[in-house]
């Protein structure tokens, strides 16, 4: 019986589950404070995480939102290399 979605699809959820809980309670950056994420997508060999976002105020300044999440990405990627274990 085939499931229902793929595996890089299903990581990627859990992905996007851990990242969102890294911004709200650990990234104390304020530019990142207004961030939501919709999705992520990871490539098939998952060597690649795309990751979308939106603002969740709609006047606030998105160029400088991503420079808040570049900034954060290194410590972003470290703790959801220890939280998230892949065999």
């Amino acid at each position: 019986m085939p499931r229902e979605f793929s595996r890089h699809q299903r990581l990627g959820h859990q992905v996007q589950r851990t990242l969102a809980e890294l911004l709200q309670f650990e990234v104390k950056d304020p530019r990142v404070r207004n961030v939501s994420l919709t999705s992520v997508d990871l490539s098939r060999d998952l060597s690649v995480a795309r990751v979308y976002f939106s603002l969740l105020e709609p006047d606030a300044d998105a160029e400088e939102a991503l420079e808040g999440l570049k900034n954060a990405a290194g410590f972003l990627r470290g703790k959801l290399g220890r939280a998230i274990k892949v065999r």
